[in-house]
């Protein structure tokens, strides 16, 4: 039996193909992400077609628990409950195309809309944001249930 020769780029570039193919035919997009590995190109590839489509898409974080940096991992929080709490306050919620969403320091414009972002600070290791209308004074968290 002979051995079969498979070049590692003709195998990136059949699984990429196969993710963009499954993109235009999916319900539902679950964009999974290992944030101990470098992105490379065909992961980049994929995210640019994931921010166009109009399916709901949720990043899902694998292997957490092995990140070095957690600024790294509070940073990353923060950016994406800020624009979850815009697309919420919306009303559309992940209906809304993350590509539709502008970030500003602390502000979020969809389909030219201000929304503007307060972040909650309800416990060192729990990263929130509250989109509004209007620039709140304060947010008082009265009641917490974490542990």
């Amino acid at each position: 039996m002979r051995p079969i020769s498979v070049h590692l780029d003709e195998i990136n570039r059949y699984m990429v193909q196969a993710a963009l193919s499954a993109l235009r035919e999916a319900d539902l997009v679950l964009f999974l992400v290992e944030p101990s590995r470098q992105v490379g190109p065909g992961d980049q590839l994929i995210l640019r077609y994931v921010k166009e489509v109009e399916t709901p898409v949720f990043l899902l974080v694998n292997k957490i628990d092995l990140v070095a940096s957690k600024e790294r991992l509070i940073d990353f929080y923060k950016y994406w409950t800020m624009i979850e709490s815009a697309m919420k306050a919306d009303g559309r919620g992940m209906n809304i195309p993350v590509k539709n969403v502008r970030l500003g320091k602390d502000t979020a414009l969809i389909s030219g809309k201000i929304w503007y972002l307060h972040e909650i600070k309800a416990d060192r290791s729990v990263v929130c944001h509250c989109a509004a209308e209007n620039r709140l004074k304060q947010i008082v968290v009265k009641q917490k249930f974490f542990h």
